[in-house]
């Protein structure tokens, strides 16, 4: 089983101008035919259903070894410009670049990750 993705749309896309909208309603279908093309096998599920399988620790859904999710934590951390910025000056930056190192080998491995078309 894949990673869950959120899609969102803005309602004001599928309202108001009738042309505005019809291109927004051609625009969603291309883009789910594309992805029904590419991903055969891909699942669709409710807001509902996917916070119930977070809420029960859905292990194909959530990463539950504490390992594998401080290397998620120290990769997200590193994303935020100003905490970066703050490790470096502060000197964080080397301890956490070696720990996300050390935890990089227990990653969980994915797959279809070289197989997924660009």
């Amino acid at each position: 089983m894949g990673r869950p993705t959120l899609l969102e749309t803005h309602r004001f896309n599928f309202t108001g101008d009738p042309a505005v909208a019809e291109s927004s309603f051609e625009q969603f279908e291309v883009f789910f035919t594309e992805v029904l093309t590419r991903y055969p096998d891909i699942n669709f599920t409710s807001t509902e259903e996917l916070a119930q399988a977070l809420q029960k620790t859905e292990p194909s859904l959530v990463e539950t070894r504490l390992i594998s999710r401080i290397h998620v934590w120290l990769q997200r951390l590193y994303e935020v410009p100003r905490l970066r910025k703050l490790a470096c000056l502060s000197g964080l930056i080397v301890p956490a670049f070696l720990m996300f190192l050390a935890t990089k080998q227990h990653r969980r491995p994915d797959p279809k990750t070289s197989t997924l078309p660009r």
